[in-house]
């Protein structure tokens, strides 16, 4: 019997050390600091203020924001020669109707199709020059598959000389450890939900995602968490460590006030918030 107990305590033991492991591991953030500064009470418009006439991360929908003075969310990936444009999903086709892959196309090729209102796909420094300062910026990197590196570089050379406020954020670690390594002092941020909820990543990429065990890695100053899933349980633990939350996405006044009044960012789309 004493065999019984000594493997009990050993289970034990070992569950105790692997919790104890994963916490370090995700609650290893900066929270927020200088990096975050002047980011405290911003709100975000999520991919611009869009609506029925101006399409989400269309020139209309940031220019809508900026006038409000809203921070913006966006989203950007890199051509097939190099340019980063401002669009949310990997091809063209829900907001185009042609199907083309982003990453495998040249930006001349994307200028073949237009956004609902008629307009074009934006450019990082079309977009840049548009704002200009005006608003916060929220920058999500899409990743289509490779380290990373590349597509952070890319952003931070567009960057150079931009006097406006920014943050980054990214599902993708690896987006988040080259931007680390190249750009320390910018504020980046994990974007995140319940994963174990949810069928968008193969089963042990979903458990990776959902621990957050990469913040050993990437060591965010914030993160960017799904509203619906506030009772996750690394959330959770997160909010109680005091690291910096935005919620995204925000689709009511009632969410839009819960945000404001527990200290988090709102990332909110599809109605006008009342401050």
């Amino acid at each position: 019997m004493w065999w019984l107990l000594w493997t009990a305590v050993g289970i034990a033991a070992f569950c105790l050390i692997v919790a104890g492991f994963w916490l370090i591991a995700l609650l290893h953030t900066r929270k927020g600091g200088e990096a975050m500064k002047g980011f405290e009470e911003v709100v975000f418009a999520h991919r611009g203020l869009h609506d029925d006439k101006r399409p989400e991360n269309s020139m209309a929908a940031f220019a809508a924001a900026a006038e409000k003075g809203y921070g913006i969310e966006f989203d950007l990936h890199l051509t097939r020669d190099g340019v980063l444009v401002v669009h949310h999903d990997g091809t063209t086709k829900r907001m185009c109707g042609t199907d083309l892959k982003i990453n495998a196309c040249t930006l001349e090729e994307l200028r073949a199709v237009s956004l609902p209102d008629g307009s074009k796909i934006p450019t990082f420094r079309e977009f840049l020059e548009l704002v200009d300062g005006r608003s916060p910026l929220l920058i999500e990197l899409k990743n289509d598959g490779n380290s990373g590196r590349a597509l952070v570089d890319c952003m931070l050379k567009e960057l150079e000389g931009y006097k406006g406020k920014y943050i980054v954020e990214s599902f993708d670690p690896r987006v988040l450890v080259a931007l680390k390594k190249a750009a320390p002092d910018v504020a980046r941020g994990q974007l995140c939900q319940d994963f174990l909820r949810t069928k968008d990543a193969p089963g042990y990429m979903r458990l990776l995602l959902w621990s957050m065990f990469m913040n050993l890695f990437t060591y965010p100053d914030f993160v960017a968490y799904n509203t619906a899933h506030r009772s996750a349980l690394p959330l959770r633990l997160l909010r109680r460590a005091g690291c910096r939350i935005c919620f995204w996405t925000v689709r009511d006044q009632e969410d839009f006030d819960r945000c404001v009044k527990d200290g988090t960012n709102p990332i909110f789309e599809r109605f006008i918030p009342k401050r």
